[in-house]
């Protein structure tokens, strides 16, 4: 994968409807919006149009987040941010793009919403699918290692008798 390089910014690379291209590489680019939520505000999308992540190569969209999670990096040192955030946008009219957004205190962005009251039934299905999924996050599943039973070569001799493999491996003192 490339290394995110921030483009300078006094030497935008290529004026875009509603940005200016600050990266490119084979499979995304990312724009710094003029017409943003706030300074800073970036678009990363794949340069292939896709409804959904379903749609799109496993390849495209580890770069698609790798290049977002670089570009908040950046913006976050760049701009004196005291946090970012990175959204998903995933619907049916648009193609699928990361919208990264410098934050700070104060900056008048709301992203607040109502908080929905969940059946208990639905909440305990949900759980039960993901419970077994969660305890692997982070962690490798464990691999069976099968450790071949260590046995001297007597008692090898003793199980199958004389073994005529084993037997030039004894020495007689």
């Amino acid at each position: 994968m490339d290394t995110i390089t921030m483009a300078d910014e006094n030497k935008p690379e290529k004026e875009e409807d509603n940005g200016i291209l600050v990266y490119s590489d084979a499979l995304v680019s990312a724009l710094l919006q003029t017409k943003g939520a706030v300074l800073g505000h970036v678009k990363v999308f794949p340069k292939k149009p896709y409804k959904s992540l379903r749609e799109m190569p496993d390849e495209d969209v580890t770069q698609l987040f790798f290049t977002a999670t670089s570009a908040a990096s950046a913006v976050f040192e760049q701009f004196a941010a005291q946090g970012t955030n990175i959204i998903l946008n995933e619907n049916n009219k648009d193609p699928v793009c990361v919208h990264v957004i410098p934050r700070k205190m104060d900056d008048g962005l709301n992203f607040q919403w109502q908080p929905k009251q969940m059946d208990e039934a639905v909440l305990t299905g949900a759980f039960e699918s993901l419970k077994d999924k969660a305890f692997y996050i982070g962690k490798k599943k464990p691999e069976m290692k099968l450790e071949p039973e260590k046995r001297s070569s007597e008692t090898i001799m003793e199980d199958k008798g004389e073994n005529y493999q084993v037997k030039h491996l004894v020495r007689i003192p």
